[in-house]
């Protein structure tokens, strides 16, 4: 009984100083306990939906009831709902939902259940302890993060035996992950308009707004508030009726699903193929193609479905349709009219 009363006291007492205003490294100093404990023990009262008035004024029997409820546990009253959170966390993605709707129809299932504030707050809890393998909530067929992978790969050309380096192309989309992955021979204009476009009809669909890093072939100038964007890729997302949202200086968060992708890739293809030696683009693309098609249809570690399943049952069903034509791109050159009242184009080195 003495521990016990001793324990109430002090934890009325850091009711007190924190309901006066002071901080919790002030409390810590005054009352001798760690700061982490001063905020778990107030992290558990605000989360049960107490303040620090109401608290002060409850009884000695009320005051440890509510201490041995423990409301950051996973106890028994809460593995029911902890286990609704996966189906949850895909509902969330279907367009309108909402975590008050989820609560109200959980409500109408467990009367007795948890209180909004509680039910947001496990779940929350539940999504960070998740949040390196689950899948983000992002509105399915909205984004596609594009971006190049930062070491390249090769193949040998047959006649000169010469090491031919080629960037790699790599796009995810948002909801689902799915990733295409493709070599090209640059990251110019034209080999950038035609892997993003190759990676279009690889998903069979366009998605509301393509998002892609700060690429010289994509973004003219960068800028934090408005990004001067490439005026044939401003063409080609007219072409498809998509939008061109290029990712945010000095943000990572709006360029991590690319990023994420890229290492995915490594993993999955680049070590696939180390010691694998190819002889042209097209060999070499072959390879590539086998082993994304394994990664997209491959079980995640931490999650029960592929990211070829989250595509078909999120992604594919949201995105545009294709357009039949294929998007050409147009050249502009500003030339000079010589002596002889004609132009000189360098591409096919004739006079017009």
């Amino acid at each position: 009984m003495a521990n016990r009363s001793i324990e109430l006291f002090m934890i009325r007492e850091l009711l007190r100083l924190k309901n006066k205003g002071h901080s919790h490294t002030e409390i810590s100093r005054m009352l001798g306990i760690s700061r982490t404990t001063i905020v778990n023990y107030i992290k558990r009262f605000t989360t049960l939906g107490y303040n620090m008035q109401a608290l002060l004024s409850l009884e000695e029997e009320k005051l440890l009831q509510i201490l041995q409820a423990d409301g950051l546990s996973e106890s028994e009253q809460h593995q029911s709902l902890y286990s609704r959170f996966k189906g949850y966390s895909q509902e969330l993605r279907r367009p309108g939902v909402t975590l008050k709707r989820l609560w109200n129809e959980y409500k109408q299932e467990e009367p007795h259940g948890l209180q909004y504030s509680q039910f947001c707050f496990h779940y929350n809890r539940w999504r960070e302890k998740c949040q390196s393998y689950m899948p983000k909530d992002e509105a399915p067929g909205d984004k596609l993060y594009v971006d190049y992978a930062g070491n390249k790969l090769h193949y040998i050309d047959r006649e000169s035996g010469e090491i031919i380096p080629v960037e790699v192309f790599v796009t995810a989309l948002g909801c689902s992950d799915k990733v295409y992955a493709v070599a090209s021979p640059d990251q110019q204009l034209e080999s950038f308009l035609h892997s993003l476009e190759n990676s279009l009809h690889f998903y069979g669909g366009v998605p509301n707004a393509i998002v892609p890093d700060n690429l010289r072939s994509a973004v003219t100038k960068s800028n934090r508030y408005e990004p001067e964007i490439n005026q044939q890729l401003i063409r080609f997302a007219t072409h498809y009726s998509t939008a061109i949202l290029p990712a945010r200086i000095r943000k990572p968060k709006d360029k991590s699903p690319a990023e994420n992708a890229v290492n995915m890739v490594y993993r999955s293809i680049y070590a696939a193929i180390r010691n694998q030696q190819f002889f042209s683009l097209e060999e070499l693309n072959q390879a590539i193609l086998k082993h994304l098609i394994d990664l997209n249809s491959t079980r995640m570690q931490k999650w029960p479905h592929s990211r070829d399943q989250l595509f078909e049952k999120h992604d594919k069903p949201a995105l545009q349709p294709l357009r039949e034509d294929r998007f050409e791109m147009v050249k502009i050159k500003w030339l000079t009219v010589q002596k002889n009242c004609h132009v000189y184009l360098s591409e096919d080195k004739n006079y017009y």
